[in-house]
């Protein structure tokens, strides 16, 4: 078996469903978990890191500075 078709699987971190990753996949793609749609980032494929990817509801976010008149 070719090591480039290899699937891996990341765990969500909100509903702990498996999320696979798929060989076409690269480092700093985004992806979702199917079952609660939390948004993560890919960080490393072996092995299979993920962050998630920040809200965009986020008391922090620039556009929340930005005054718009």
């Amino acid at each position: 078996m070719h090591k480039g078709s290899v699937e891996r699987f990341g765990k969500c971190d909100i509903c702990l469903e498996i999320i696979p990753i798929e060989y076409y996949f690269s480092i700093g793609d985004e992806i979702t978990c199917h079952e609660c749609g939390t948004e993560y980032k890919i960080l490393s494929k072996d092995p299979v890191k993920l962050t998630t990817l920040k809200d965009s509801d986020d008391p922090d976010d620039y556009c929340e500075e930005m005054k718009f008149e």
